[in-house]
Formats: C-alpha cells, structure tokens, sequence
C-alpha cells in the first residue's frame, strides 16, 4: 500500500534533518508504487501540506514531491488554484518556491488553463491609462511571467494555441498580437503544414489602426518560417499588402524580405509590374538569392532559415513602436541630474528603453524596487532608554520611559490608507455602473415609447379585420336572400348571376388581402416582441451578474484584509510585549544603538503568496544571549577570568588590544559591585 510511503514523507518534511534528495526517493519511490498498483491520492497530499507545511523552507521541500505526484492526484484544482498565483505575481518571493510552482504548474497545462492564463494577460492590457505607475510595473512583470509558461506549453501543443489565440484576437488584436510575437520571436526548429492562426493575422495586414498593422507584420514575419506552405498559399495576398505598405511609411521591407525568401522570381516580377520607380531601390536592399544562380529552389529549413536572416539585415521586428515606449516611460527619465548627465535627451531615453526591453532584467528591476518601496517605511532610528535602580547612586541615568516603537505600527496605518483608496475607488466603480443601468433603463423607456405605436396600429388592423367580417357576413345574408326569394320563376337571370358573381369574387379578394395584411403585421409584431423581451432579460442578466460579482469581490476582499489586520495587530501587540519584557530585564548604563538590520517582515504571519522577505526572527536580538545580561559586543578589547580569591571575590578584568592606553582607571565588576581596578591590586 502507498499510505505508509506518504507516512515516510511527511517525516522526511517534517523531520529535523529534511532534504530535497531525502523527499524526492521517497516521492520516486512512491510515483513507483502508484504506477504498479494504479491507485490515486486523494486527500492525503492536503493533510501533509496542513501539518508539515510552517514555512517557506517546508513550502519548497513539499513542492519537490507534488511536483512528482500530481499525474496521480485526482482533483488537481486545488493545488492549481493556489500556486497560480505564485507563477505569475511572484516579485519578492523566494526564487526557489518560484521555480519549483512554475514547474508544478507547467506540467499541469491544458488548453482551459491557457486560455485563462491568456484571459489574465489580457485583462493587465485593456486600461493602462487609468493605472498608475507602481501597477503598471506590475501588471508588465505578470504579463513576462504568463508569456514564459504560455510559450514553454506552445511549444509542444502550437496547434492548440493557435486556436486559442484566434479565439481571442478579434476581441483584443493589439495585446494578442504582442503575445503572439513574443511566444514565437524565438527561432523555432519546426515546420507546420497549416496554421489557422497565420490566415487571420494576414487578414489584419489591411487593418486601419497603424499599431495594429505593425504588429501583424511583425508577427507575419516571426511565424512564417514556421508555416512555408502556408506562405506560398497566402502569397498573392501578401504581395497585394506589400505594395500598399511601399505607399505608407511602415517599414514594407520586412515584408519583402520574406516574400523574397520564399519565391524570388516571382517576387520580382510582381515588384516590377506594380512599384515602378521604387523596384530599383527595394532590389537595392535585397542580396542575391542562391536559387537565382543555381535555377533550382531550396529547401524548406534554408528557406526559413534565409526569411530570419533578411528580416534581420532590414529592420528588426518590434513589439511596439520607440516612440509610443518614450510616451509611457518619459516620467521616469524626466530628473535633471540625469538628464544634465546625458548630451542628448533623445539619446539618453533610447538607451533607457532598449535596457527596459529586455524583458528578463527587467523583471529584477521590477522585483528590487518594489523591495526597496517597501523599506522605505523602516528609516527611523530605535533608541532603547533603560532604567537601572541598583547603580543609581554611582551613574546618573536618564529617567526610565515607555518604548513605544512607532516603526511597528508604521506599514499597517500605509496598508489603511491603501484599503481606503481600493474601497473608494470601488465606491467609484459602483457609480459608474449605476449610471451605467440608469443609461440602459433610459434605452428601455425609449424602446417601448417606439413599441407603444406599433401596438396601436396592430390594434387598428384588428378593428378593420372585424369590420371587414361583419361586412362579409352581412353580404352574404343579402344573398342567401336574394336566392330564397328569387323562387317566383326557375328562370336564371344571368345579369343577376353575373352580378352575385361579380360580387363574390370582390369579397374574396378583399378577404384574402385582409388575411395577408393581418398575418404580415402579427409576424413582424411577435418578431419585434421577442427581440426587445430577449434584450431586456440580457440586460437584466448582465446588470445582476455584474452587481452580484462585485459585491461578491468587495466582500472577500475586506473580509480577506480584516482577517490580515486582525493577524497583524496580534503579532504586533505580542512583538511588544515580548520587547517590553526584554527592556525590563536589559541591563546597561548607556541607551544602545541599535540599527534595524532585519529585513522587514510582512504583516499577518508567514503566507507564501505574500511573504515578500525572508528573515531569522532573531537577528535583531543576537548581542543579548547571556543569562546575566551581559552585553556582547564587537570590541578591540580582551577579557580575562581571575579566579576567586581567598575572601570568595570572583571579578573579570578587561585589557584593551593597546598596549599604550592606560586601563589603571577602568572599572570592573564583581560580587561587591563597580571597584576601581587601582583598588584591587593585590
């Protein structure tokens, strides 16, 4: 059975002398035993995680076996849910925890979990301009994070995220076109036959938003040496967009180079029939192909090979044009000293954001100015005032206070001020869709003043269709008359016939039309009825969807941060009572400096989601570990032990390193008090 193995494991977490090798034989040993018997976990990963799990340490040890045993969890959900969210805001956190949840999560990887990893890429690209400048740092350095584990995944499934991104990309062209091009800009040693999404990034070639263009080209470039046949499929469309780019001030020769590559024969041959007087300087750009010499094509993986070499030589793809990056980063550069230190402004912003392109630096620079935010609130420096009642004779002391350490409490009134601005900007939210719901209802009362007509016309027609009746049945009375009473003679008069035939006729044709006219008007009337009741309950449903997620959302948030707050004013309150102990029983003749070297430590206890510095909880009381409270200290001076005297005195002489200082007058201590060392030469 495998539950004495998971018994085994727990112990190798939880044990004093726990290791990664210890916990990932007994995870093998255990992935072994669950293969041979075909036997599934089912609760027991989530007992060890809740009894061995205390810290960072245990959190990373824990990982390196469910990284190994998830193939056999059943509801892997649980697990998904809660390092997700490590994956992709991991700034501050410990790299090891990072690493090993981005492994867990990319062996858990399916087209569902793409496309909400996709879904919360972008949701950070959709309101940039309402972000402020700390958010949008850290939505970009999620948006890295979910690019890394979406391109390691389309690696090994490009069909399946090919589908999923022509899902998303009539929705949000310019985001998805930027994740596009991220996931495939490196050089893939791959071909595929057909690739739906290539034919719909070709289609916004003709796109009317310039950003939107010059991503599509960009992205037409990258993955066109991965689908060739694909290429020469699309090749007259592409040739068709390449020469309405020669007449706009994109760079067509990306374009070109690829087309090149692919056909050069044919190629030219279009670029000379339709440039005219540019062919000359787009065949000046151009190198000379080996199929135009040899008069026989290349193979594929030259062929690709070739398009990434071309694109290259004439322009390199960007994500998003130079000067839109110096439009939302200008602020950051804008200091006199630094620009004072630069001969050119211009220069100066360029060289920032080609460091700022580089994704991976990026993400450290993002991760270490967060940190830095975060000390910010820990500058003041802690004086400790300590009352010593048995040498106040001897020493004059300062009157004994209260130590209040106002840093403490310093991150929690900022977190206060944090939740006020969340809440009101929530309250804001709310407004908007009350307003929102007010415009919607302003469009019902208008839909049904349009409906109210309709109805009264439809109310006519029913008036008319009922006279028409009585009109039909009064006829046909005066004719069942005329015939009863025409009974003097069998003679028929024709001219009667005709006439009641005549008449007949007229009441049949006047009939049917009513009945068509009638039928036309209900149909359109019920066909506009059920249009407007459809959009009414739609928007009925979508205004208590939204209410209810909102306040679903607000309410967990503040219960969440209560549950933090209450934590922390725990934690708080017990850190200074335990100092307020520690002064009490300190002993020392001068107040102490002591500088706040320990990372600080996040509020509400360990959680690995938020644990953004990892620190001994002992580093600032290291210097006062002696029972009697004798302060130990860096010093240049030497202590030595005496033994005791006859009379039972025991003292301890401290020499100073100098041989040059005299110590005649140093004071020492020793069962009888402070002496003076001249004294007690013996």
């Amino acid at each position: 059975m495998f539950k004495p193995l998971l018994r085994g494991l727990e112990d190798a977490i939880q044990g004093p002398d726990a290791s990664v090798k210890r916990v990932v034989s007994v995870s093998e040993e255990l992935v072994g035993t669950l293969k041979s018997k075909d036997q599934k976990l089912n609760d027991e990963l989530t007992v060890i995680y809740n009894n061995c799990v205390k810290g960072v340490d245990e959190e990373v040890i824990f990982l390196e076996a469910l990284t190994r045993l998830i193939p056999f969890v059943k509801e892997p959900d649980v697990w998904k849910d809660r390092y997700l969210g490590i994956c992709i805001d991991s700034a501050g956190l410990d790299l090891r925890l990072v690493d090993l949840a981005t492994k867990l999560i990319q062996s858990m990887m399916s087209v569902d979990l793409a496309r909400q990893l996709i879904g919360k890429y972008l949701d950070t690209t959709t309101s940039l301009e309402d972000t402020s400048f700390e958010q949008s740092e850290q939505d970009r350095f999620r948006r890295l994070n979910i690019r890394l584990i979406v391109g390691e995944w389309a690696k090994e499934h490009i069909q399946d995220f090919s589908a999923t991104a022509c899902d998303f990309l009539p929705t949000n062209e310019l985001g998805m076109l930027v994740l596009i091009q991220a996931v495939f800009g490196e050089p893939w040693d791959l071909q595929v036959d057909s690739l739906p999404l290539f034919d719909a990034v070709v289609k916004l070639l003709d796109s009317e938003k310039p950003e939107v263009k010059e991503c599509a080209l960009n992205v037409v470039c990258v993955l066109s040496p991965l689908v060739l046949n694909a290429t020469r499929t699309q090749f007259e469309s592409l040739c068709a967009a390449f020469i309405r780019l020669t007449e706009s001030d994109t760079d067509y020769m990306r374009l070109g180079s690829v087309l090149y590559a692919v056909d050069p024969k044919r190629f030219l041959t279009v670029s000379e029939e339709k440039l005219g007087s540019k062919f000359e300087m787009v065949l000046g750009r151009l190198k000379l192909h080996p199929s135009l010499i040899r008069d026989r094509s290349v193979d594929d993986a030259y062929t690709a090979q070739m398009i990434r070499q071309y694109v290259s030589e004439n322009a390199q793809p960007r994500g998003v044009a130079l000067e839109r990056l110096l439009e939302d980063y200008g602020h950051l550069f804008s200091k006199d000293e630094e620009k004072e230190n630069s001969s050119d402004s211009l220069q100066f912003l360029q060289r920032e954001m080609m460091i700022l392109n580089n994704e991976l630096g990026f993400s450290e620079y993002a991760r270490f100015s967060l940190i830095r935010e975060h000390k910010k609130n820990d500058t003041k420096e802690i004086r400790l005032v300590v009352d010593l009642p048995k040498v106040q004779s001897l020493v004059p002391l300062e009157s004994r206070e209260q130590s209040t350490n106002t840093t403490q409490t310093t991150p929690l009134l900022q977190s206060n001020q944090r939740l006020r601005n969340e809440n009101q900007r929530l309250m804001d939210q709310v407004d908007l869709l009350k307003s929102q719901v007010d415009d919607l209802q302003a469009q019902l009362a208008e839909t049904k003043k349009s409906v109210d007509p309709l109805q009264e016309e439809l109310s006519q027609l029913r008036n008319q269709a009922i006279l028409l009746q009585q009109t039909k049945t009064l006829l046909e009375e005066k004719l069942d008359a005329a015939k009863w009473n025409s009974t003097e003679t069998l003679a028929v008069n024709d001219a009667d016939e005709s006439e009641k035939d005549q008449l007949t006729k007229e009441i049949e044709l006047a009939n049917k039309q009513h009945s068509q006219l009638v039928a036309q008007m209900t149909l359109q009337h019920r066909k506009e009825m059920a249009e407007m009741e459809a959009e009414l309950a739609a928007l009925r449903l979508e205004k208590r969807q939204q209410t209810n997620k909102i306040l679903k959302q607000q309410k967990l948030n503040f219960q969440t941060k209560l549950n933090e707050y209450q934590r922390a004013k725990e934690v708080l309150e017990e850190e200074l009572r335990e100092k307020d102990d520690k002064l009490l029983v300190l002993g020392s003749t001068q107040p102490i400096k002591i500088p706040q070297t320990s990372i600080p430590r996040p509020i509400g206890g360990y959680d690995s989601g938020t644990n953004l510095y990892k620190a001994d909880e002992t580093a600032t009381w290291t210097k006062f570990n002696d029972q009697n409270n004798t302060i130990h200290s860096d010093s240049s001076s030497q202590a030595t032990e005496r033994p005791p005297t006859s009379s039972g005195l025991s003292f301890s002489i401290r020499r100073h390193a100098d041989s040059t200082i005299d110590t005649s007058s140093i004071s020492v201590k020793g069962r009888g008090g402070i002496q003076n060392k001249s004294k007690l030469k013996m």
